[in-house]
C-alpha cells in the first residue's frame, strides 16, 4: 500500500506539473497574440497617418496651385500677347521690340509679389520667426509637428509657442493648423516655403533687413 500511495503521489506530481507547464505556455502564446495585436493596431495608426498626410499633402499642392500659381500664368499670358503684338509690329515696322510700358508691367508684377512676401515677413517679431523656421525643419525631420515638439525645440512654454502661432496666422503667413486622430494639433507650412533657395533669402532679408538685392535679385 504504501508503494501504491507514492506511485499515486508522484502521478498527482507529475499532472500538476504538466497543467502548470500548459498554463505557462497559454499564457505565453496570449502574451504573443496580445503583441501581434497591439503591433498591428499600431501599423493601423500608422497607415491612418500616412492617408491623412498625403490628403494634406493634396490640399496643400491644391492650394499653391491656386494662390501661387496664378501670376505666372498672367505673366505668361501678358507675354503671349505681347509676343503676339510684336509679330503684328514686325509684319508692318520690321520691329522686334516689345514695348517697354508691356516690360514694365510685368516687372512691376513681380515686384509686388516680392513686396508682399516681405512686408509679411517684416511684420514677424524674432520670436515668431524663430517659430516659423522650426516648424519647417522640424517637418522635414518628422514629417508633422505639434505644440509640444515645436515648444521644446524652442525651449519654450506650449502657451508661449500657441500665442506665437496664432500671431504667425494673424499676420497672414502660411500656417495650417489639424487636429489628428491622437487628439493632438499638428502645425503644416505650405510646402512652397520648404525650399531651401526660398528659404535661405528669406533669412537673409531677416538678418539684413536694409539689403533687398539677394531676394529680389532671385525670387
Amino acid at each position: 500500500m504504501p508503494q501504491e500511495d507514492t506511485s499515486v503521489s508522484e502521478k498527482l506530481r507529475s499532472s500538476f506539473s504538466n497543467v502548470k507547464n500548459d498554463i505557462h505556455n497559454l499564457t505565453n502564446e496570449l502574451s504573443n497574440i496580445n503583441l501581434l495585436i497591439n503591433s498591428q493596431e499600431k501599423d493601423i495608426l500608422t497607415l491612418k497617418s500616412n492617408i491623412q498626410s498625403i490628403s494634406k499633402d493634396i490640399t496643400e499642392i491644391k492650394v499653391f496651385l491656386q494662390n501661387f500659381n496664378k501670376v505666372p500664368l498672367e505673366m505668361k499670358g501678358s507675354v503671349n500677347n505681347l509676343q503676339q503684338s510684336s509679330t503684328i509690329n514686325n509684319e508692318q515696322q520690321s520691329s522686334t521690340m516689345i514695348p517697354k510700358t508691356a516690360q514694365n508691367t510685368s516687372q512691376n508684377t513681380i515686384s509686388g509679389i516680392r513686396e508682399d512676401i516681405q512686408k509679411q515677413f517684416s511684420t514677424l517679431t524674432d520670436r515668431e520667426f524663430s517659430a516659423f523656421i522650426a516648424i519647417i525643419e522640424l517637418e522635414k525631420q518628422f514629417g508633422e509637428v505639434n505644440y509640444s515638439q515645436l515648444a521644446n525645440h524652442l525651449n519654450l512654454t506650449e502657451g508661449t509657442v500657441r500665442g506665437a502661432i496664432n500671431r504667425i496666422i494673424s499676420k497672414g503667413l502660411p500656417v495650417t493648423k489639424e487636429r489628428v486622430f491622437n487628439g493632438k494639433t499638428s502645425l503644416f507650412i505650405n510646402k512652397a516655403f520648404h525650399d531651401v533657395g526660398l528659404l535661405n533669402k528669406l533669412i537673409q532679408l531677416r538678418q539684413n533687413p536694409t539689403d533687398q538685392t539677394t531676394f529680389s535679385a532671385n525670387f
